[in-house]
């Protein structure tokens, strides 16, 4: 027989059970006998849940079997902060994002920096209205509009505004 204070201060005849979800040790009112340390082992109970290992920090959750067909890589996170921080750069590769990886914003400044080289000038300024404040806002154009054919001749400088308005036809290179 274990005797233990209630919150309330009132002292109590207990018996100590082992928790069947959890297996910790606890402590229970000798006359209502309670079967689960806690709501969150009583409610595991009765919900015949799966245990997982989160793929992010390798802790170990519960789910319902029919939420583990929610998943479409086949990987389990234990929270959401877990599922985003794996989904960003550095992350699990095979659930990142398809635009990750991408060179798109590499070629931009490959291609600033041939153009600059190639026409021997220090700061890249747009053609059209001489926008020259940050250097990666200014685009190099392809005036063939062929990614492809990158010669000196078929390249040029234009701020992002203007490179938008070239492309929506407002305007026009001369």
């Amino acid at each position: 027989m274990i005797y233990y204070i209630e919150k309330s201060g009132r002292k109590r005849k207990g018996i100590e059970k082992t928790c069947p979800v959890c297996h910790n040790l606890f402590v229970t009112r000798l006359d209502q006998q309670g079967t689960y340390c806690s709501k969150q082992c009583c409610s595991d109970s009765r919900k015949n849940k799966v245990q997982l290992q989160c793929d992010c920090c390798d802790k170990l959750f519960y789910r319902h079997p029919s939420a583990l067909s929610c998943s479409k890589s086949g990987f389990y996170f234990c929270s959401r902060e877990c599922k985003d921080k794996s989904q960003r750069l550095g992350g699990i590769e095979e659930i990142m994002p398809s635009h990750y990886g991408s060179f798109q914003g590499r070629k931009s400044a490959i291609y600033r920096r041939t153009y600059k080289e190639l026409n021997n000038i220090e700061i890249l300024s747009c053609i059209r209205c001489g926008y020259s404040e940050f250097e990666s806002a200014v685009d190099i154009h392809h005036i063939d509009e062929n990614c492809n054919n990158n010669s000196i001749e078929n390249l040029t400088a234009l701020c992002a505004c203007c490179h938008r308005g070239l492309h929506y036809r407002l305007w026009e290179l001369q």
